[in-house]
């Protein structure tokens, strides 16, 4: 529709064998993808060799807040053993160790709770994220809610910039 299928190339490939390996790419994102992959390491080296020194990788990603148990059912994993939740001390770890400067973080667990709230008591709507999740969707969200309130999760940003 805007005239550019002839400048996009789509690749499907895993994050942590990313058959690209030269420095191509000006900037990279990640949403909701670390809370199911347990080598943020990998991840880390898989992106930097993608990326051209001095572009932006970003990540937005549920992280744990605390050594609190997460409960479950979540809208990622239905158990701790399908889970890779981390800290963000974890996902900075191995960032700097794979050659990115840390350029900034946010903590969006008011603003997830702001939104629930604004949602709360509203249908489902016919087409949406309960239909990936399955039946026990609300049970899902319900505990994500609740593990965010208590400070267990957030979701979480952060921007890294590769060096140059």
């Amino acid at each position: 529709m805007a005239g550019l299928s002839e400048r996009v190339k789509h690749v499907h490939a895993s994050i942590l064998d990313l058959p690209i390996k030269d420095r191509v790419f000006d900037a990279a994102w990640m949403i909701h993808v670390g809370m199911n992959i347990a080598d943020k390491h990998r991840i880390a080296r898989e992106v930097a060799q993608v990326l051209k020194p001095g572009a932006l990788f970003g990540i937005y990603d549920i992280m744990r807040m605390s050594d609190q148990d997460i409960t479950y059912p979540m809208p990622w994993a239905s158990s701790p053993r399908q889970s890779a939740v981390v800290g963000p001390d974890r996902y900075r770890f191995a960032l700097k160790d794979a050659g990115f400067e840390i350029v900034s973080e946010t903590n969006l667990a008011e603003f997830a709770l702001e939104c629930h709230k604004a949602s709360a008591g509203a249908e489902l709507s016919p087409l949406g994220l309960h239909l990936v999740m399955g039946d026990n969707a609300v049970q899902k969200i319900d505990n994500m809610i609740e593990n965010i309130r208590a400070r267990r999760i957030a979701p979480y940003m952060m921007i890294a910039r590769l060096a140059e």
